[in-house]
């Protein structure tokens, strides 16, 4: 399934792909999914976070993809869902000068 998760299937992405295993941390998973709250306590809570927030996806993701980085963005009161075209889960693997392009003007927005 890897090279679905990338834009392109080039050395880089095999890189990042073989990393994988290392970069996991089971315990943190196994919090993070025993913690969350209600759905509508969470979302009330995005809706009142007062900083900008914005969401970077790939064009091409499968999960969570433009859609629904859109939905997520749409949870805080100053929201954007920035697209990454041609790239997949991982787009500052896909294209690394565009993704910091895209996240520097996100910031600086």
């Amino acid at each position: 399934m890897s090279p679905f998760f990338y834009g392109e299937w080039t050395d880089a992405a095999r890189r990042h792909a073989e990393s994988d295993g290392a970069q996991r941390n089971a315990e943190g998973t196994a919090a993070f999914w025993a913690g969350l709250p209600d759905p509508a306590e969470g979302n009330r809570a995005l809706g009142a976070v007062e900083a900008p927030v914005r969401v970077v996806v790939g064009e091409l993701d499968l999960a969570p993809g433009p859609a629904t980085g859109r939905r997520i963005a749409d949870l805080f009161g100053d929201g954007r869902c920035v697209v990454q075209k041609g790239a997949g889960h991982f787009p500052w693997v896909d294209d690394p000068a565009l993704f910091a392009a895209l996240v520097t003007e996100a910031l600086t927005s």
